[in-house]
Parts: structure tokens; sequence; C-alpha cells
């Protein structure tokens, strides 16, 4: 009888202070999403020839592991912290950097499959977390559309060095003076879109995010050529 009492003494106990717990620690939520990464991103057998790419398994794997943590960075914490009002800290406060780290640590990615990763989120409540999946997700599409961009302005460099190269061969003196001419109108035009897209990326990142030292990278290797 004695082991009976004791034993129902501690079941109940371990229950009520289950179902205290319940009540007293915050309640998490999980949201997530699986993201495929196709293997055609990264390759196309159009500019195959012209422009590096890669078809190694490991080295695609490396490119979309480098694609997430170009878009789920700090820049992003920040964005998100300040638009969910996650922050409790000041802009210019020192420890405001590690509440951003303490957020990125929310967001989890594992790989399911070589090409798809899935990215979860906890938050206090499920608005929340649904919220951040959806940022991540937007800031994934841009770092992509900005990596094509890139891709494809490589392309352009390399196909007009081809077009110089065979026009300085057939080219007289007269067709060279135009030919620089036409260049250097390309490079002003080239110039002044960068620097719309620059103004726009100001307007929602700070200068350290990717795609803002990718256009400034791009407008100096214009300015030297």
């Amino acid at each position: 009888k004695r082991q009976r009492l004791v034993m129902l003494i501690a079941f109940t106990l371990t229950f009520g202070i289950t179902i205290g717990l319940t009540f007293i620690i915050p309640k998490t939520y999980l949201s997530e999403s699986i993201v495929h990464f196709s293997v055609g991103y990264f390759q196309n057998p159009l500019i195959g020839d012209l422009v590096s790419q890669t078809a190694d398994p490991g080295e695609l794997r490396s490119e979309r592991d480098k694609l997430i943590s170009e878009s789920l960075n700090i820049d992003f914490a920040n964005k998100i912290g300040e638009k969910f009002n996650l922050f409790k800290r000041a802009k210019d406060d020192p420890a405001r950097a590690e509440e951003a780290q303490l957020l990125l640590r929310r967001i989890e990615t594992v790989a399911v499959t070589q090409t798809q990763y899935r990215i979860t989120c906890k938050a206090s409540t499920p608005e929340m977390a649904e919220g951040i999946i959806k940022e991540a997700l937007l800031a994934l599409r841009e770092r992509m559309y900005f990596t094509r961009i890139a891709t494809l302005e490589q392309l352009m460099v390399v196909v007009g060095g081809e077009a110089d190269k065979t026009s300085a061969d057939t080219a007289g003196s007269g067709s060279r003076r135009a030919l620089f001419s036409s260049r250097g109108e390309s490079a002003s035009a080239q110039m002044a879109e960068l620097n719309r897209k620059l103004n726009d990326l100001r307007k929602n990142f700070s200068e350290q995010h990717p795609s803002i030292q990718a256009i400034k990278d791009r407008i100096s290797e214009i300015k030297t050529t």
C-alpha cells in the first residue's frame, strides 16, 4: 500500500508539473519551406564554352550553400528584426549585433536531397514564423537574380571581347575609331544602369550587402577598362 501511495503521489506531482510548465513556458511555433535549386540554374549549355560553369556535384553543393549563406546574412537579420520588431536594442547599441546573430540561429537550413533544402524558422507566433520564412524565400530569389545578372554581364564582357578582337583584325583605322566610340557609349550606358540599380538597392540594404558590393565591383571594373 505504501508503494502504491508513493507511486500515486509521484505520478500526480509529475503530471501537475507537466501541466504547469505548459502554461509557464512560452509557446514556440515552427514554419518550414522546401527550396529547390535546379542544376539548370548553374549550367547553361548555350554559354558553356564562354563562361566558367561546373558540373561536379560537390562544387554545385558548395554553390547552393553559398547562395543560402549570402542571402540569409546579417543584413537579412537586421531587416526582419526591424520589420517584426524583434530587437530590444537600438541600432547604435553594440549588443544589437548579438541580437541579430541570435535571430539568424532561429533559421535553420538542412539539405534534404542534392538539390533541395529545408528552411525552418521558430517564432513566438505562427504569423511571425511564416512571415520570416517568406522573407527568407524573397532574399534567396533576390540573390539568385543578381547572381544570374552577374553571369550574364560576364558573358557580355566575353562576347564583347571576342567581337573587339574580330573587329580589330578586319577594320581599318577609321573603323577602329568608330569601334572605340561605340565601346565608350556602351560603357556609359552600363555605368548609368548600374548606378540606377545601386541607388535602388541602397534604399533597402546597407553598403555591406553582397548585391551592392557586386555592383560596386562591376562599376570599378568598367572604370579601369
